[in-house]
């Protein structure tokens, strides 16, 4: 995300109700505390999430977010509604199992829960708009909602499709919206131009 000479593509930038102009993802990702990024199919949102992720994971002794070192802890919400209908599992439970069966790290909850207690984790909250029932989003939204009242120390990010978002909203006075902005024609014109020089074929 940090813009040099040697970045790849253009950076993302991201617009909220009381911008007059989209700001770049980089000077938006520092004030994320109760946040909301909304964005079309394909638009970016879950590779944010993942960037921020990669940035948290890879570069610890960098301040990226409110000027914490945080450890991220990623939730796709698919995945997690189906373990709350299954097996009653909460958002913690969740972490700590996903932990254990994909990274191999046996992590009891209580880590999860010290590390959201103390401020010291960035909760990722991926695909909100991917619960098409509406009721199981409202659910969600929800549960979302008490996390963060249970945790009000610990930042929060989460990601949906704009289309669908009013149906199940979160609380608009806890949590900031952004929209993720769409390319200008400069910026498309770069990022095809770098897409397609990356194959030597072409």
């Amino acid at each position: 995300l940090t813009p040099n000479p040697t970045t790849p593509y253009p950076q993302p930038r991201l617009a909220d109700e009381v911008s007059t102009d989209p700001v770049p993802m980089t000077t938006a990702i520092k004030a994320i505390a109760r946040t909301v990024v909304l964005g079309n199919p394909g638009g970016g949102k879950t590779t944010l999430a993942h960037k921020l992720v990669h940035l948290l994971t890879t570069c610890p002794d960098d301040p990226h977010i409110a000027g914490r070192r945080l450890t991220p802890l990623f939730v796709t919400l698919r995945d997690y509604a189906e373990a709350k209908r299954r097996d009653d599992l909460s958002v913690i439970q969740f972490i700590a199992a996903r932990c254990n069966a994909e990274l191999q790290l046996p992590v009891e909850p209580e880590v999860i829960e010290y590390l959201l207690r103390t401020g010291r984790a960035l909760a990722i909250f991926d695909g909100l708009d991917e619960l098409l029932d509406t009721g199981r989003r409202r659910e969600i939204s929800n549960t979302i909602e008490t996390f963060a009242t249970r945790f009000p120390d610990a930042p929060m990010l989460v990601t949906s499709r704009e289309v669908g978002y009013d149906q199940a909203p979160l609380d608009e006075q806890r949590f900031r919206v952004w929209r993720v902005a769409p390319f200008d024609e400069a910026q498309s014109r770069d990022y095809a131009r770098k897409w397609f020089a990356a194959d030597p074929d072409l």
